[in-house]
């Protein structure tokens, strides 16, 4: 096993104090995950960004991907 100071990593996480002043909020609060202010927060301000009236934030990429194929009306056989 390498020790740390051989390891490169892939990329390093930047946070500013402000984002992980957030994160400590959404931990402490318990909501992490699919429910809470920051997922509305993220969810209006994405909408308001990209002009639409409502968007919805998912859990992963996969989730996003069968939400965008069903929107759609694309489903087994199509």
């Amino acid at each position: 096993m390498n020790s740390n100071s051989d390891f490169i990593p892939v990329s390093k996480p930047y946070l500013t104090q402000e984002a992980k002043t957030f994160v400590v909020d959404c931990l402490d609060s318990g909501w992490i995950s699919s429910k809470g202010a920051y997922v509305e927060r993220f969810e209006n301000e994405f909408a308001e960004k990209c002009g639409a009236k409502h968007a919805i934030s998912v859990s992963s990429g996969t989730a996003a991907l069968h939400l965008a194929l069903l929107c759609l009306g694309i489903g087994p056989g199509r």
